[in-house]
């Protein structure tokens, strides 16, 4: 994989959203005492350039309380990053009340902001399936014409493998038993 200079942050199941909160923390705040900062500055770098972090998660109530928690992490301008929460493609409010016909000036407002991503700015996704999270993104020549590129993706997925059945196999002197 080599040091690319941009890439995303996918968590399958963020829950409440402690875990993405954590990895942004110890990233964008250069790891814990005593260790090399270079690695994790390198790191949060490429996810501003990137495709910055998507949240897969299809419970409303859970969307907004990682928003709220990501939220009070980004007022800590950690490395001096900020977040930018992006609209969601499925339409409405994170708290799921049905407001948000997509025709507001306000969400027009948001949406022109979102384009307008600064260095020191990391994107926030929320999609309902991991199928959504987008695989590629615009080329970083400044040519009209460029064709997408492949961005490298991290995947976390914490709560959703604990979630998956599990088979164990043991070796005994009859062969292999589950």
């Amino acid at each position: 994989l080599g040091c690319p200079s941009r890439i995303q942050l996918v968590e399958i199941g963020p829950g409440r959203g402690t875990l993405i909160c954590d990895v942004l923390r110890t990233v964008l705040g250069g790891g814990s005492a005593g260790e090399s900062s270079g690695l994790f500055e390198q790191f949060a770098a490429a996810l501003g350039r990137g495709g910055g972090v998507h949240l897969v998660e299809v419970g409303r109530s859970l969307r907004a309380e990682q928003r709220d928690k990501l939220e009070e992490l980004s007022r800590s301008k950690l490395g001096g990053y900020e977040f930018q929460f992006a609209l969601e493609s499925t339409g409405g409010s994170l708290d799921g009340d049905g407001e948000g016909d997509g025709g507001d000036e306000d969400d027009d407002e948001e949406q022109e902001e979102s384009s307008q991503k600064g260095d020191n700015t990391i994107s926030i996704h929320w999609h309902d399936v991991l199928a959504d999270v987008p695989s590629t993104m615009p080329s970083a020549d400044e040519v009209d014409d460029a064709e997408d590129v492949t961005i490298p993706t991290f995947i976390i997925g914490q709560e959703i493998i604990d979630a998956l059945p599990v088979h164990q196999f043991q070796k005994t002197e009859r062969g292999w038993r589950e």
